[in-house]
């Protein structure tokens, strides 16, 4: 064990060629090695005890996501007919547009999730304030974000044409978006739908 740890105080104390410390990820990795190869000799009977599983990793930084939409991918998205009411001639394809095209800027304004969305409702909406409620996100919190006139516009045009409002002294308020036949959306209808359009717009 005390082994172990002066190789940890050595990889903290390691300098580079050029003066620098080991980054917390690069020491990491080395430790990780060491601790994988003390678990193998353990479960091939070549150790009695495994001390490497009290080690101690340095804590790995978050990253943030690397795949970010470009100005081109947008074009080409927004560009799709299905998120275009205009270039549609069948009405209820027209209003499966309005709808596409509102989910798709609410979560470019806003960066929701899909299971978040879904339980979206009117109430959830401030027009006042600009901004959207949203209810047992990531670690089962509630978070208030910003959201812009322009998502603001596609939701209002979504609501005309598919006559969805909030209804007004109802025990419970209804969620914002439906499918074809009426029923609340689910994440995976969401998720599908976005896999849709972005091989549509030939992004990867």
């Amino acid at each position: 064990l005390s082994d172990l740890e002066n190789y940890q105080q050595y990889l903290a104390s390691y300098r580079k060629k050029d003066g620098g410390n080991l980054s917390s990820g690069e020491r990491y990795k080395r430790a990780k090695h060491v601790a994988d190869f003390f678990g193998f000799l353990h479960n091939a009977n070549l150790l009695l005890v495994n001390h490497a599983e009290r080690m101690e990793f340095p804590k790995q930084p978050r990253r943030l996501p690397m795949n970010i939409l470009s100005a081109d991918d947008l074009t080409r998205l927004f560009s799709l007919a299905d998120l275009n009411p205009a270039e549609i001639l069948s009405i209820p394809m027209q209003k499966m547009a309005w709808r596409n095209r509102a989910i798709m800027e609410l979560f470019l304004a806003t960066g929701m999730r899909c299971a978040e969305l879904t339980k979206l409702t009117f109430a959830d909406i401030s027009r006042e304030n600009m901004t959207v409620f949203i209810r047992d996100g990531k670690g089962n919190k509630d978070r208030v974000v910003p959201f812009t006139p322009r998502a603001l516009y596609w939701l209002d045009g979504y609501a005309d044409h598919n006559r969805r409002y909030p209804v007004k002294n109802a025990v419970s308020e209804p969620v914002v978006f439906l499918n074809q036949f009426g029923r609340p959306l689910n994440e995976y209808n969401v998720s599908d739908m976005i896999d849709v359009f972005f091989k549509r717009a030939q992004i990867t």
